[in-house]
């Protein structure tokens, strides 16, 4: 996905980095990250290439898999609108503007699915909230707000700074001039992600496992390079690479096999 806009180069580091990032061992425990990274970037592959039938497939699964669907529908847009924007320069054939609402709509309504399936097996309509508002310390669901609250809670003013300085690195990552170099589908899913957790999670040690399948935040700096810059490239890689893999033994150690408690809850 990234080889295709960014060069193989480009490509592979960031599957060198993805394999070396943080949580990364989840993908050999019995969890979905592992199916929803498969699904995510082949269904950005398909709108990327313009396979509308067979990505409407892939979010069919993917809803079924992990409730991310919903990040990908605003790639989806995004994608619409920027073919729509250079329809003077590549024409956007009606047909395919029909294909993109049809796609973005299907996949809105998918976004009921699994919580339809929950609801038929418990009996109980609201079965799929209630397990999302058990993840949280207070049991809330509340969308948005949960972020804000519980850093304000931890660090105060420190706490909502930390939050600002990571949504504006975000966003500096995915719109600094290197970061043209991804396809825009792989940009927009770069901002759709880390929105998409903010708008549903809270902080809490899954954070860590959910932020692998940001993968394109994982290597932003894509450039083409020659020389020493790409050696210079090649060694700042592989420092990140060690790094991940000081903090996969950490994520193990602390998160995965808890052998301690301090109190009733799970660390």
């Amino acid at each position: 996905l990234v080889a295709d806009s960014a060069g193989r180069r480009a490509g592979a580091l960031t599957v060198v980095l993805v394999c070396t990032f943080m949580s990364a061992p989840v993908f050999q425990m019995c969890y979905s990250e592992g199916l929803t990274l498969l699904l995510v970037s082949g269904s950005l592959t398909l709108l990327s290439r313009r396979r509308y039938a067979l990505l409407a497939c892939a979010l069919l699964l993917l809803s079924l898999t992990r409730p991310v669907g919903s990040a990908v529908v605003l790639v989806v847009l995004v994608h619409g609108l920027m073919r729509y924007r250079n329809r003077s320069r590549e024409h956007f054939s009606l047909r395919d503007r029909l294909w993109v609402l049809g796609v973005a709509g299907f996949g809105t309504l998918l976004a009921g699915l699994w919580p339809l399936c929950v609801a038929l097996m418990t009996g109980e309509g609201d079965a799929y909230l209630n397990s999302m508002a058990a993840w949280t310390q207070d049991r809330s669901s509340r969308a948005l707000s949960v972020w804000p609250v519980a850093l304000w809670q931890l660090g105060g003013f420190l706490g909502l700074l930390a939050l600002l300085l990571l949504v504006m690195a975000i966003t500096w990552l995915v719109r600094r001039p290197g970061a043209r170099q991804w396809t825009v589908e792989v940009r927009a899913w770069a901002w759709a992600y880390p929105l998409y957790l903010l708008f549903v999670t809270g902080p809490a040690p899954s954070t860590i496992r959910h932020g692998v399948l940001a993968f394109p935040l994982l290597w932003p700096f894509v450039e083409r390079t020659k020389g020493t810059d790409r050696r210079a490239q090649l060694g700042f890689a592989l420092a990140l690479a060690a790094v991940g893999l000081v903090a996969q033994w950490v994520w193990i150690n602390d998160y995965v096999v808890v052998t301690t408690r301090a109190d009733s809850t799970f660390p």
